[in-house]
């Protein structure tokens, strides 16, 4: 929290967006947050703390930006937990019942309304406030950047709800709609990302990706790579083109 530390932390930040944009990328880098060394004092302080809260973290977990009309602003659909708890609240019993089926969560003696309680719950503890401010400052940063800002549901779940957490040391695991493919064909944007288990959250993705201009498919969910905070992004990086190979045979 001192003058020099936070100086240092500024000069770490701004070197590793050098190399990024030198090395890596060869393009311009922009961050989706504001930056410590543009405030000073108090204001400086609380920016730090709102932007401690997305440590540890995937962005792109929390984050897609969409292509905007030609003439247009990028599009941003960023991430809210406050949308998740709403969901919560208004899913129908069968429909809890069924994700608690998928990702292997403790079933309560009283089924879904404890269920539902426990989460409920999760999305108001620190850890999870900590994340909402930060989202609302990525969501409040990109809008003030000129991009057209939307949100998406996120929902926190305890891995102490799993029957089999043994093994498992991090706290909890997300249902994000944001962890998803993009790609543009033929004029037409389009992405793909795994179906959450929630049928109501699954039906307002897709609005919003098509309200931004963009096709949502949801494919069936590789649960143990949700539970472990990956995602179709991520399971999508493990798979690679291989070239056909011709192996050739002998009649004898």
């Amino acid at each position: 929290g001192s003058p020099a530390a936070i100086a240092r932390y500024s000069q770490a930040i701004a070197a590793a967006a050098s190399e990024v944009e030198r090395d890596l990328y060869r393009r311009p880098v922009r961050f989706v947050h504001p930056l410590p060394d543009r405030c000073t004092g108090a204001e400086r302080v609380a920016l730090l703390y709102r932007l401690g809260g997305g440590a540890g973290y995937d962005l792109d977990s929390l984050l897609t930006l969409l292509p905007g009309p030609s003439s247009g602003p990028l599009r941003a659909l960023v991430a809210d937990l406050d949308s998740g708890s709403s969901l919560l609240n208004t899913a129908a019993d069968a429909e809890l019942a069924r994700m608690a089926s998928l990702y292997g969560l403790e079933n309560a003696p009283d089924g879904a309304a404890s269920l539902r309680a426990a989460l409920v719950r999760a999305q108001l503890e620190p850890r999870a406030h900590g994340l909402d401010s930060y989202l609302d400052l990525i969501a409040e940063h990109l809008d003030r950047e000129g991009l057209s800002v939307s949100r998406l549901p996120l929902v926190v779940v305890p891995t102490a709800l799993l029957r089999d957490h043994l093994g498992i040391t991090y706290s909890e695991f997300l249902l994000s709609w944001n962890n998803v493919v993009v790609e543009r064909h033929a004029g037409l944007v389009h992405a793909e990302g795994f179906a959450s288990g929630l049928a109501t959250g699954d039906a307002q993705a897709r609005a919003s990706f098509g309200a931004a201009g963009c096709t949502l498919t949801l494919l069936p969910t590789l649960a143990r790579s949700v539970i472990a905070n990956g995602g179709y992004r991520c399971a999508s990086n493990h798979l690679r083109f291989v070239p056909a190979v011709v192996v050739p045979v002998s009649a004898n």
